[in-house]
């Protein structure tokens, strides 16, 4: 909810990108030190710390000569960001989280009739042994000797020995 106001935020109006940027500032205290953190320029920074200002009704940080120091409104603010941010990374990375272990995937790997039993071999010996549910399939590539690392069909590792090619996807 905006600061001094009896109305939440409409979402759909609101970039929720700003609130990284709010957490960024907070952390490093310095507008330049978030832009770099974030990939951005210190002006788009200044830009979203402007927005946030406007829709919060409250400057949200202090310049002082140690930095950017939240005032107290947004102390409780960006405790709340942070948790929601944090949840948000949490769910994404239990998404992404890869446990060979455990996993049921197939993976499939394409290379010459002449690398394939030197790929595919030691690949598979140790899949079996660390990641028990991955299944592999193997295919030497359609000419028998791939022309480059391009080509079409779903593939996970395409090697090509006369390119010197290793591709992972």
């Amino acid at each position: 909810m905006a600061k001094n106001s009896r109305h939440p935020i409409n979402l759909r109006n609101f970039d929720l990108n700003l609130f990284v940027v709010l957490n960024a500032i907070a952390d490093e205290k310095h507008l330049g030190n978030a832009a770099d953190r974030l990939g951005l320029t210190r002006s788009a920074v200044s830009h979203a710390l402007r927005r946030l200002r406007i829709t919060f009704a409250d400057p949200l940080f202090n310049r002082t000569p140690d930095g950017m120091i939240p005032t107290p409104w947004a102390e409780t603010l960006i405790q709340s960001i942070r948790e929601s941010l944090l949840g948000i990374q949490d769910a994404i990375g239990a998404q992404l989280t890869f446990d060979p272990k455990t996993s049921d995937r197939e993976f499939t790997i394409m290379t010459s009739d002449f690398l394939l039993p030197y790929v595919a071999s030691p690949i598979a010996k140790r899949v079996y042994t660390e990641a028990p549910g991955i299944r592999l399939t193997a295919y030497p590539s359609a000419s028998g000797n791939a022309k480059s690392c391009s080509g079409e069909g779903e593939r996970h590792v395409r090697t090509n020995h006369e390119h010197n090619c290793f591709q992972w996807p």
